[in-house]
């Protein structure tokens, strides 16, 4: 696979309303030197970063908790039903923004009218950096169909592949998940689930990726 393949899919990764796929390719695939810098490219490209202790505006309130769920959606229920993991993840949720940065480690949230993210950065150890991306998208997703092999959990498709080619002296992995509504409807009634979840991990060395 190309990496002109995934540049759709990376305009996804942080709003289907881009204009410009390669804009959200910088966002999440390409190294930053600290944290401030991923939430910086985060608001150029349009999104708003919810501040530190902020309260969770209704919507985001309302959409952050399924991307907190990731895991259990891809078939790790821990046990819990899917009405419980949501009210855990909603507790989650509330907490998140309360998260102090540091100069070793952030998280942080940001949305626009269609798509609510989760952006991490963590320096795990000298001389790697982990970031990660992971975002929900609540308009019918118009991304590529993929080639790679999929698995098939109770709530939705999921793909997973390594970005090739990937910047140079990082690690990339993608993750799509392209969820069953329907299934989750059935078990959650009322509820106001993604039409996809995406995620983005990249390691690499600050020293020499930049």
């Amino acid at each position: 696979m190309t990496l002109r393949h995934y540049i759709p899919l990376a305009a996804l990764m942080l709003s289907a309303s881009l204009a410009e796929p390669a804009a959200a390719l910088e966002i999440c695939h390409t190294p930053t030197p600290n944290p401030a810098a991923l939430t910086e490219r985060a608001e150029a490209a349009g999104f708003a970063a919810l501040p530190t202790g902020a309260d969770l505006p209704p919507l985001v309130a309302e959409r952050l908790p399924w991307v907190l769920a990731q895991t259990y959606l891809a078939g790790d229920s821990g046990g819990q039903s899917l009405d419980g993991v949501m009210a855990s993840q909603s507790m989650s949720a509330r907490g998140m923004v309360r998260l102090a940065p540091s100069d070793t480690a952030s998280t942080r949230v940001v949305f626009d009218a269609q798509t609510v993210a989760v952006l991490r950065w963590v320096k795990w150890v000298p001389g790697e950096v982990m970031i990660t991306c992971v975002s929900a998208h609540f308009t019918a997703s118009d991304a590529p169909q993929s080639a790679e092999p999929t698995t098939t959990y109770r709530y939705g498709i999921l793909t997973s592949t390594a970005l090739d080619p990937a910047p140079a002296r990082t690690r990339v992995r993608l993750n799509q998940f392209d969820v069953d509504r329907a299934a989750i409807l059935a078990d959650l009634p009322g509820s106001n689930p993604p039409h996809a979840l995406l995620s983005v991990e990249m390691r690499y060395n600050p020293e020499v990726s930049q």
